[in-house]
């Protein structure tokens, strides 16, 4: 989720690559199944090569189609998006 979020502004390229690799580590080092925590259906996957490109692609296609091109919610043009919605 907070992949996700992060991903659909701009100015945040850093936290996003900071959240991709705490997703990767939690699963490397077994943290993602500690005591406490509840399985995530298809997390191994997401934290991997593939699922993390995933991610990033489905959210960039989702606000390519929310904005009809003109960027996230923090760019020019997402204004007149909002009122779509």
């Amino acid at each position: 989720m907070a992949v996700s979020c992060l991903r659909a502004q701009t100015g945040v390229g850093p936290q996003v690559i900071s959240h991709v690799f705490g997703l990767r580590k939690a699963y490397e080092d077994g943290s993602a199944s500690a005591e406490g925590e509840e399985a995530v259906e298809g997390g191994e996957w997401l934290a991997g090569e593939e699922g993390n490109v995933w991610i990033l692609g489905a959210v960039d296609r989702v606000v390519e189609a929310l904005s009809e091109g003109n960027g996230t919610t923090f760019a020019p043009g997402m204004q007149d998006i909002k009122a779509k919605l």
